[in-house]
């Protein structure tokens, strides 16, 4: 079912519009660009010396460990999905930012 142009009027609500003064922008951005970058380390850090540690301390076959480290990479390539849904759905952009950041940190935290 095609939503009309007339229909499209009556969905969207002009009583709320954003202040460009206080919302968004380079302080956003800022943040978000902060997390990625922090992420995409936190990423390719772990991933480096998964492997080692997996076959050395845990003491895993290598066959196990890269099949585990695939299954995390599996993991965490499907995640911002859920989590845009999440974002989409219930929480907003930036709280879900907020709470993927701490969980990511907590789980770094677990790691160390």
């Amino acid at each position: 079912m095609a939503i009309t142009g007339d229909q499209l009027e009556n969905t969207i609500s002009p009583a709320n519009p954003a202040v460009r003064l206080s919302s968004g922008g380079w302080r956003s951005a800022r943040l978000i660009i902060f997390v990625e970058m922090a992420e995409h380390f936190a990423y390719y850090g772990i991933s480096s010396n998964l492997i080692t540690y997996l076959t050395g301390p845990l003491g895993q076959s290598t066959a196990a460990a890269a099949a585990n480290v695939n299954a995390w990479s599996g993991t965490v390539s499907f995640l911002p999905l859920l989590w845009g849904f999440i974002a989409d759905s219930f929480l907003g952009r930036f709280c879900t930012i907020l709470i993927a950041s701490c969980l990511y940190i907590l789980g770094l935290g677990l790691l160390s």
